[in-house]
């Protein structure tokens, strides 16, 4: 399917809505419209605003809440290629790494990126055995994993002196602050003359014939030709009226926050348990009780104002962000394990976020067949912030093109029989 802006730009055309600043500027005209409308101001969201207004489209962003009030507002920083399936997914991370590498002085904003390196942790043979093998399949996509064992681990992160064999050791990984990333995209777009408008709920997306003409908002109906839905994991419920059946679902991840410390962590730090659960996958480190049920995996970053981030849960249980003491004793006590002096840093919070998982990892990227003019850029689960960059890039290039690339021909929404059950395509 070919999307209706081939070619398009704003040259010559009467601006549909005034520009908006980010804080507190001009709402849009609810009787009014945008020839791409995107809904979701998360990283994905703003992301692809910003290709669009860069390729001279006329574009406007609708959200519930504010920058970054959803998923992308809720999470680590973590720009990590080893916690990605090898092949297309692999590959959509190492594109991302390389635009990180410029993303600042593109955007004119610090997004805070680092390229620190990150280390994934290991223990016993099982693990060991199960990230080699891992390690050689990233290798193919061209992602080059070092293993280490406990002492080279030790001399690159002395703050680890728990319990682990090894780690393994990427150094393409890296961080960045989700919602500087965030915000810079964002007004990177509304310099190019993107529209935002906050506060503004989606209540159903409406469609004539087979073509999508708009969305039903909190301030009325506003006209597209382009409906590009980055809203994570409100995606599904928006669709269902249409008879469409997304499978994305909330995955709740708690963090906790500690007080701001020197200097104590030179890496970003994940274990094998924590890709095994993401994956759905055995860890080759079975552990019985709260770790199990609440999904916990290993995750330790530091942040440039000096707090480290101590992650994480991997639970469904809906759209409930509420934080209980079961899981946050559960993330804090595993930690303990791998780094014992975390135990003498006072934790200031806690938070949780929802992430938008698909069954196959993979995002719901590109045109919805039988829907003219819809198109997804949802589903990232843990990977929305790290697969921002090229997700911008290559939806915007369709929308621009027409033409669906190979990274998104991967991740095409037709993979799933969403007209049906939501369940894996046979075709």
């Amino acid at each position: 399917m070919r999307v209706a802006l081939i070619g398009w730009s704003r040259a010559g055309k009467q601006k549909l809505m005034s520009k908006s600043m980010l804080h507190g500027g001009p709402r849009v005209n609810a009787t009014m419209g945008a020839d791409v409308l995107v809904v979701g101001a998360g990283a994905i969201g703003c992301s692809i605003a910003y290709q669009l207004a860069r390729a001279g489209i006329d574009v406007l962003v609708v959200d519930r809440g504010d920058l970054a009030s959803g998923s992308s507002g809720a999470c680590d920083g973590y720009v990590v290629t080893q916690t990605k399936h090898p092949g297309i997914h692999a590959e959509l991370a190492l594109k991302s790494v390389e635009a990180f590498e410029h993303l600042s002085d593109e955007l004119r904003w610090d997004v805070q990126y680092e390229r620190v390196g990150g280390l994934i942790i290991i223990r016993g043979p099982g693990q060991r055995a199960a990230m080699e093998r891992h390690a050689a399949a990233l290798k193919e996509s061209g992602i080059q994993v070092e293993m280490l064992d406990r002492r080279a681990v030790a001399d690159r992160e002395p703050f680890l002196d728990g319990e682990y064999d090894g780690a393994t050791y990427c150094g393409l990984d890296g961080r960045v602050d989700p919602l500087n990333l965030t915000r810079g995209f964002a007004a990177a777009a509304s310099r190019l003359g993107a529209g935002f408008s906050f506060y503004n709920s989606v209540a159903s997306v409406v469609v004539r014939g087979d073509r999508v003409t708009g969305v039903v908002t909190s301030l009325g109906f506003i006209a597209c030709r382009v409906l590009i839905l980055a809203s994570g994991v409100w995606t599904a419920a928006l669709l269902e009226p249409l008879g469409l059946h997304v499978p994305i679902k909330p995955r709740r991840g708690i963090v906790l926050v500690t007080e701001p410390v020197p200097p104590l962590l030179n890496h970003v730090v994940l274990d094998a348990r924590y890709i095994a659960v993401k994956f759905g996958m055995r860890s080759g480190d079975e552990t019985c009780g709260a770790f199990e049920h609440y999904g916990v995996g290993l995750a330790l970053e530091q942040t440039a104002d000096g707090n480290i981030l101590i992650g994480n849960t991997r639970e469904f249980v809906g759209f409930d962000r509420r934080v209980a003491v079961e899981p946050v004793s559960a993330v804090r006590s595993y930690a303990l394990r791998v780094a014992p002096r975390l135990g003498g840093i006072g934790i200031i919070r806690s938070f949780a976020g929802l992430r938008p998982y698909t069954p196959d990892g993979l995002p719901l990227l590109g045109p919805v067949e039988g829907v003219e003019g819809l198109v997804l850029a949802a589903g990232h689960e843990g990977d929305g912030i790290a697969l921002s960059p090229i997700t911008g890039r290559i939806v915007a290039d369709y929308v621009c093109s027409g033409m669906v690339s190979r990274e998104m021909r991967a991740c095409l929404p037709g993979r799933f029989d969403i007209w049906k059950t939501g369940v894996e395509s046979e075709k």
